[in-house]
């Protein structure tokens, strides 16, 4: 498995928690993020009761924190422990995020160019999630319109989107479908905007595909609609830019082959004397050690002249 730097476990907090803890140490320096994962991980998969969580976590912490004081942590443990008796706390998992073609078709038929499209494909996505965790977490159906964010959240949809650099998202992008496409985009006030073509985003019918890697939704449109360099990993099976046709993996599966390292020579048990010894891995017809080789070989040759002579008498 990748390294958490090269992947994103935003919507997948399991699998986060399970690294960290099979690691026996945090893997950034998030320590309040990690440890509330870490935290809800006792609970939920090791089962364990409050105390026992509190006692695992700082000698987790004592492991692996340079200098580890706990006076000095105290505020942050207490907190993170505090959050784990919260049931609306939870290691959320969303492994895949279906778009179906009624909704696919509405977005595509739209009259805008086709970047602003992949940015309105981001926002439905976002949108999805949200409803997921809200309804995971609180048991309540969730079906807002409104998307409110600061700049990080309105960048991270553009970066969802997979659009170029140039276009900017609130110039370009929602201020011109805000005005001029009405029905799509209303403005509000600081930084709220209602997401008015949710509402003809219905998800019924065909799914049109299913959307597994969230930091990259404009490359699923992209490869729908068949965009030139647009792959499919071989490894991930998720869209991806292509640099060179040659290219077969994305970016991230591409690391994951490189720290890859072929197994070199393999340990082998001699028939004949039981000695431990090494060969190269390809290697498929030794079964005796060197020595025992020699001896072997000595013996069946003398036993092949032996043999030679009796038929020349």
């Amino acid at each position: 498995m990748a390294s958490i730097t090269n992947k994103n476990y935003k919507y997948d907090e399991l699998t986060y928690a399970e690294e960290i803890y099979k690691a026996g140490r945090f893997l950034t320096k998030y320590y309040p993020t990690e440890m509330r994962l870490l935290t809800l991980y006792y609970r939920d998969v090791l089962n364990l009761k409050p105390a026992k969580r509190e006692e695992y976590l700082i000698k987790f912490c004592e492991g692996c924190i340079p200098s580890f004081n706990i006076a000095r942590y105290y505020k942050i443990i207490d907190a993170t422990l505090n959050r784990s008796r919260d049931k609306k706390q939870k290691l959320i998992r969303v492994e895949k995020i279906d778009i179906y073609k009624q909704e696919l078709e509405y977005i595509l038929s739209l009259d805008i160019q086709y970047n602003y499209k992949k940015i309105l494909l981001a926002f439905l996505v976002q949108m999805k999630l949200n409803k997921y965790i809200y309804e995971i977490r609180n048991n309540k159906e969730y079906n807002s319109l409104y998307f409110k964010g600061d700049k990080k959240k309105y960048q991270n949809i553009k970066d969802m989107a997979n659009v170029p650099s140039n276009v900017k998202i609130h110039e370009d992008a929602i201020y011109d479908m805000a005005h001029n496409h009405k029905g799509l985009i209303s403005l509000l006030h600081s930084g709220l905007i209602i997401l008015d073509f949710l509402k003809e985003c219905v998800p019924s019918g065909d799914i049109a595909f299913s959307i597994r890697d969230f930091n990259n939704v404009g490359w699923y449109l992209d490869y729908y609609c068949n965009m030139a360099r647009i792959k499919l990993c071989k490894e991930c099976e998720n869209p991806f830019y292509a640099k060179a046709n040659s290219q077969k993996y994305c970016k991230n599966c591409s690391t994951d082959i490189q720290y890859y390292q072929p197994i070199k020579t393999k340990v082998l048990t001699c028939i004949d004397c039981g000695k431990v010894f090494e060969v190269v891995s390809k290697d498929t017809k030794s079964d005796r050690c060197n020595d025992c080789e020699r001896i072997y070989r000595l013996e069946y040759q003398r036993i092949l002249m032996q043999k030679r002579k009796k038929n020349l008498a």
